[in-house]
Parts: structure tokens; C-alpha cells; sequence
């Protein structure tokens, strides 16, 4: 095996890493639209000048907390959406710079002369890609892993919702 094709096979399995297709964005799980059209159809419904009293009081305390709730899960959804979105996004740089790190080590390798000498000329190529594959895939896992922590603490904030108020 080459150094050229054991520097293929290493990239091949870091390319793997980052899937195939088109990485889903946040679009899907997105409702906060309808869910501020609720807020406010919630909202504009409060007791008339004609109903007062406790449970007119009551009824208006409720319907403000549940305005205020369907409001929060506009936000928690559009935030959730912009970090699959920026999930999706580390994806496709990281399959682009891993694709671009291939063909600049195929680009030089090819303008390595045929010679008992060429595998040690290759060396210096190889190693630099392989660099740029490991610190490529260092990059992507550090931003992945602060969109998770940023993922995991939405899931508390939806968490939190479902808990009972006063």
C-alpha cells in the first residue's frame, strides 16, 4: 500500500464520519409560527368588560400563563431549529474541507515524479493532510459538541414547561 492510499484509506473512514445525503436542517421542527398565531389567539381571548369577578380574574390569570407558555415554545422551536441548522451546517464544512484536503493530496501526489525516491518525496504531502483531516474532524467535533450542550439545555428548557405552576 501506498502512502498516498493509506492517507485515501484514513480520509475515506474521517468522510464516513460525517454521513451521506443531505444533512436535515432545522426547517421540520420549526413551529414557532402557528405557535405565536395560538399565543395570540389565546391572548385576545380574555373576559370581557361584562364578566368580572373571581373566576373572570381567574380565567384571565390562566389564559396569560398559557399565552405565555405557547410564546416560549415559539422561541425554544425556533432556537431548537437554528442549532440542527448549525449542526447541519458543521456537517456539510466538514465533508466540503475533508473533500478539498482529498484532491489537494491527489493534486500534489500527481506532481511527484515516478522514481525509486517518490513514497519518502510523498511523505511531507501525506502528513500534511492527514493534519489538516485530524484537525478538520477535532474542529467538527468541537463545534458538534457545544451545539449539543446548547441542544441539551433547550431540552431542559422544554422540560421545564411541562412542570406544573402556581
Amino acid at each position: 500500500m501506498s502512502v498516498v492510499d493509506a492517507f485515501l484509506s484514513t480520509w475515506s473512514r474521517a468522510r464516513a464520519s460525517f454521513g451521506e445525503g443531505i444533512p436535515q436542517d432545522g426547517a421540520g421542527l420549526d413551529y414557532s409560527a402557528r405557535l405565536e398565531s395560538l399565543r395570540d389567539e389565546v391572548a385576545a381571548a380574555t373576559p370581557g368588560s361584562e364578566w368580572t369577578g373571581a373566576g373572570a380574574d381567574g380565567y384571565r390569570d390562566r389564559n396569560a400563563r398559557q399565552a405565555r407558555t405557547l410564546g416560549t415554545l415559539a422561541d425554544l422551536d425556533r432556537r431548537l431549529a437554528v442549532e440542527v441548522d448549525r449542526s447541519a451546517a458543521v456537517v456539510a464544512a466538514g465533508r466540503r474541507d475533508l473533500d478539498a484536503v482529498r484532491q489537494w493530496v491527489i493534486d500534489a501526489a500527481a506532481t511527484v515524479p515516478e522514481t525509486p525516491a517518490r513514497e519518502q518525496m510523498l511523505w511531507p504531502v501525506v502528513s500534511k493532510g492527514a493534519g489538516e483531516v485530524a484537525e478538520i474532524i477535532q474542529r467538527s467535533h468541537s463545534d458538534l459538541a457545544a451545539i449539543a450542550s446548547r441542544m441539551r439545555a433547550l431540552g431542559v428548557e422544554y422540560e421545564e414547561l411541562g412542570r406544573p405552576g402556581p
